[in-house]
């Protein structure tokens, strides 16, 4: 078991994907992770060791079946991605207080309570 270093998990909370447009719906591309999971089988392969467990915050099929949470590997979730020809992170943390109101607002419709 390959336990992660606490500096380099992604904290709870709300994110946007690289592929967030501003100008669309608030929820659009958002997720909200829920913890770090630690793999408890030795023969993983090492990129799978520690997956970021999260939620999507818009209308896919994970949010329609209403109770599966996405997993990613850590390693993926804290990369970066080319976009325009830039590189930047993948997902970045959503910090702004009432577009957080307005995500935990989504996740109550898509989700219920948790």
């Amino acid at each position: 078991m390959i336990i992660p270093d606490l500096r380099t998990i992604p904290e709870k909370g709300f994110y946007y994907h690289a592929n967030h447009d501003p100008r669309g719906e608030v929820q659009n591309c958002a997720y909200e992770v829920i913890g770090v999971g630690v793999h408890t089988e030795r023969d993983r392969e090492a990129h799978d060791a520690n997956m970021v467990v999260y939620l999507p915050l818009y209308d896919c099929p994970v949010s329609d079946a209403l109770c599966l949470f996405l997993l990613s590997p850590l390693s993926e979730w804290m990369g970066e991605v080319v976009i325009n020809g830039r590189s930047v992170p993948r997902f970045t943390r959503i910090t702004d207080p009432c577009v957080i109101a307005q995500l935990r607002k989504a996740r109550a419709m898509i989700y219920g309570k948790m």
